[in-house]
């Protein structure tokens, strides 16, 4: 799932060393996690949709990190919001 996706980019943005690939798995992060929100919002699944959200802006913040370790701080931050949101998910079904 798109979820799924989001928090397994995150997590490899995360534990990347180099800093162009972990911006990479950032970006990919970003767009499943805004892929994962739509499909929340289209299943009236509001918890899931709003933490999916909050995973979007921290992979989106850390597409845009200057550096790898302002990357990776985010990177952790989506990967727990992305987790927050598949769990959600699973309770709306």
């Amino acid at each position: 799932s798109n979820g799924d996706d989001a928090y397994t980019y995150a997590r490899k943005a995360y534990r990347e060393s180099s800093f162009d690939d972990a911006q990479n798995y950032a970006r990919k992060a970003k767009n499943a996690a805004d892929d994962a929100k739509s499909a929340a919002e289209d299943c009236n699944c509001d918890e899931a949709a709003s933490e999916f959200d909050d995973a979007y802006t921290y992979a989106r913040r850390a597409y845009i990190a200057s550096d790898l370790s302002e990357l990776r701080d985010y990177a952790r931050r989506a990967m727990h919001a992305a987790e927050a949101g598949n769990e959600a998910a699973e309770n709306c079904r």
